[in-house]
């Protein structure tokens, strides 16, 4: 499948020749209110990455399903089989990306020994799903912005940035890597009962951790405490219901199993940097 130039207010895709960028086979914004038809499988010759801001998409790969949710990236290799199998391609806003890691000359616009690092280590990343932080959804969208504009020293600065990106997702590639199955368990349990208000207790018991063994084991594996990550799922949550939904804010918080919808508030503008209304405002001015 190959993605040409379009640019709307649902699509909007740069390719090899608007971008003449070494190495960036194209990059694209996507944004849709409605579920569409399933995304047969296809192969690329480069990696692709698809990173996703809002709502969920379900992959496909070796007859298994793979559900990525906001702030998470799914990574597939070179010539690797993917698609949406049977399941629609769900709502959504997303980037996705494709690099080639075959180009050797000015790999993104780096010096020749840079270059090389970043494309060797982009080459191996393997087939996974990586959960990103909020500062990367702020790396993706400002580079794709200055990716877009005709002046070069813009995209110069746009590059730049989606190198950072891509060092993320090196590093969070790394990093899952040695996420231990017991932790692995409380992530997912987390992602099932994100409605729900979630004890610390609980989550220990679901990892076979005493309470203080899993706090510390739950911060050294994922750089964040706990009830950090908790609340920075329950956000991402929110900012799906407070877009996809025209449900009232003060539901939302309690939906959430928030204890009063000022501390939600208090806490998405701690985020997010801005209140629950002024990101549904923000939101509906793109469309």
């Amino acid at each position: 499948i190959y993605d040409s130039y379009v640019w709307n207010n649902k699509r909007k895709v740069l390719t090899e020749k608007e971008l003449k960028i070494s190495g960036l086979e194209m990059i694209g914004y996507s944004r849709e209110k409605e579920n569409k038809v399933p995304l047969q499988d296809h192969i690329h010759s480069s990696t692709e990455i698809v990173f996703v801001v809002m709502g969920r998409q379900i992959y496909c790969m070796n007859e298994q399903e793979y559900v990525v949710t906001a702030n998470q990236a799914f990574i597939t290799p070179a010539y690797t089989l993917h698609g949406t199998g049977s399941v629609m391609h769900g709502r959504h806003e997303i980037y996705w990306l494709r690099v080639d890691t075959s180009v050797e000359d000015s790999f993104l616009m780096l010096d020749k020994e840079s270059g090389e690092v970043l494309r060797q280590r982009l080459s191996l990343l393997p087939f996974s799903k990586v959960s990103l932080t909020t500062d990367s959804l702020h790396l993706i969208e400002r580079s794709f912005l200055l990716l877009s504009d005709e002046d070069r020293l813009l995209r110069l600065e746009g590059c730049s940035l989606l190198v950072q990106f891509l060092c993320k997702i090196l590093k969070a590639s790394e990093e899952g890597k040695s996420l231990s199955k017991q932790l692995s368990d409380v992530v997912e349990y987390i992602d099932q009962h994100i409605f729900d208000f979630i004890t610390l207790e609980e989550l220990a018991v679901v990892g076979g951790f005493s309470l203080s063994r899993f706090k510390s084991r739950f911060t050294q594996e994922l750089r964040i405490t706990p009830r950090e990550y908790i609340n920075m799922k329950k956000i991402e949550r929110a900012k799906e219901l407070l877009v996809g939904t025209d449900t009232d804010i003060i539901d939302i918080a309690f939906s959430l199993s928030f204890s009063s919808s000022s501390y939600f508030s208090a806490l998405f503008r701690k985020l997010e940097g801005c209140t629950p209304s002024q990101f549904r405002q923000k939101e509906k001015n793109k469309i």
